[in-house]
């Protein structure tokens, strides 16, 4: 949408625009992870509508990092079969990081993806980016850990209730001996690098929140733990967890998972009407507007 929003400010004489970065829901991710977007921001000051190529080698020449090695950070929510390049913005790496292990509310939707794969292939990528670009090591060390938990743990509720329907001993056993306290020692050094570069990057107000998630995060997984030794010591019969019905959910209970998007038909809307905005704001004596 940016090229729609900033090419109708320019059609129509709007003297002053801005981009804003906003920081909500306490800040998982990093401001510099957008610095890809704000470079084709910059460049529509010199350019009626920036080429790509343009672009990639003009933030190469401002940040001394590769466009791609940063463009990686959007794999997170960009799987392949899945969503795809993500042009819906659906917040896939958000959900699998915070659902918990047993009572995964998101797994019937993520049914059938690759995510195992994605996540590690990415990864490795996130660990050459910090040996190559020390200046942001301690962020792409933190993305490198967030994939290496994710490659584990998005998948880890689906394997988990296949085994248990199957009665696969043998699977359950491998997740409550290994799968499970090495995830548990990874969320563990995710929470660090997280933290390391949060205070590093922003006030340290806000960080408690993370606390509390990553101790939901960490305790789940304990439990689990406890749950799968008490069921393969006979302590329990059953884990009831495993024994509910997962059910999709829709566009309605969880803000942004929604299966199809018309992306041509909203982005022809939204130009529209910024267009209509921009026309107006035109008119007026009033020359500022904000994206």
């Amino acid at each position: 949408t940016t090229n729609a929003a900033l090419t109708a400010c320019k059609k129509q004489g709007v003297k002053e625009f801005m981009a804003t970065v906003w920081g909500d829901d306490h800040r998982e991710s990093s401001n510099f992870s957008i610095l890809t977007q704000l470079q084709h921001f910059a460049e529509h000051m010199y350019a009626e509508v920036p080429d790509d190529s343009y672009v990639e080698k003009r933030f190469e020449a401002c940040t001394n990092v590769e466009w791609q090695a940063m463009l990686d950070i959007d794999s997170f929510d960009a799987i392949p079969g899945y969503t795809d390049k993500n042009e819906g913005n659906v917040p896939v790496s958000k959900g699998l990081m915070w659902q918990n292990i047993l009572a995964g509310m998101l797994d019937a939707n993520i049914a059938g993806g690759k995510f195992h794969d994605h996540y590690d292939a990415l990864k490795d990528k996130f660990k050459e980016s910090a040996k190559k670009y020390p200046e942001y090591g301690y962020l792409f060390s933190f993305y490198y850990h967030l994939a290496n938990v994710l490659k584990d743990k998005a998948e880890a509720g689906l394997e988990l209730t296949e085994a248990y329907k199957n009665n696969n001993l043998d699977i359950i056993k491998e997740f409550a001996l290994r799968r499970l306290p090495e995830l548990l020692e990874n969320v563990k050094a995710l929470r660090l690098s997280h933290r390391d570069y949060f205070y590093t990057e922003y006030k340290p107000l806000g960080w408690e929140i993370l606390d509390v998630r990553y101790g939901s995060v960490l305790c789940g997984i304990d439990t689990a733990i406890k749950r799968l030794t008490d069921f393969l010591e006979g302590k329990i019969d059953k884990i009831e967890e495993l024994e509910e019905k997962l059910d999709i959910l829709k566009k309605s209970n969880v803000r942004g998972l929604v299966s199809i998007v018309d992306i041509e038909k909203l982005n022809s809307e939204i130009s529209q009407l910024y267009t209509t905005i921009m026309l107006a704001v035109s008119n007026g004596d009033n020359y500022r507007a904000s994206r």
